[in-house]
């Protein structure tokens, strides 16, 4: 993550973008079509987008769900700093659904067996259905 966050930074400070030599292939790719002149704009606007800023300013009704199989947020990390962020706002409610992974969908696999190939292949397939807490937490 060290050599990626280096590049973003790169790019937000000066609109241009040279990625470690030592990121995997796909990463590097990933970093070079978001910073390519077409997608600039909204780059830019994602990596400067800060969600603790923004969310501790919000005085109405909000609902976090952070799903406990995610490996691309930490409920436990991002879940806290989140709820810090809007301690003030007594109309915040948090939710964390066991098995639930990044789109809020069921992943029956152990957390700790979880790739990021694995879930590049998996997460958002045809077969791949809503988790049942996730989806009672947002209807209630």
């Amino acid at each position: 993550m060290k050599h990626y966050d280096e590049a973003v930074a790169q790019f937000v400070q000066s609109g241009t973008m040279n990625p470690d030599s030592s990121l995997p292939r796909g990463v590097k790719k990933l970093l070079q079509s978001l910073s390519s002149p077409v997608n600039q704009s909204f780059s830019r606007e994602l990596w400067e987008y800060n969600l603790r800023d923004r969310i501790s300013k919000i005085n109405e009704p909000i609902l976090v769900v952070l799903g406990k199989k995610d490996i691309q947020v930490n409920w436990k990390i991002d879940g806290k700093e989140l709820e810090t962020a809007t301690s003030q706002n007594e109309m915040a409610s948090f939710s964390y659904p066991e098995n639930a992974n990044h789109l809020l969908k069921h992943e029956e696999k152990p957390r700790e067996k979880l790739d990021a190939r694995y879930v590049g292949r998996n997460y958002n397939t045809d077969r791949a259905v809503l988790d049942q807490d996730a989806m009672d937490v947002i209807s209630d």
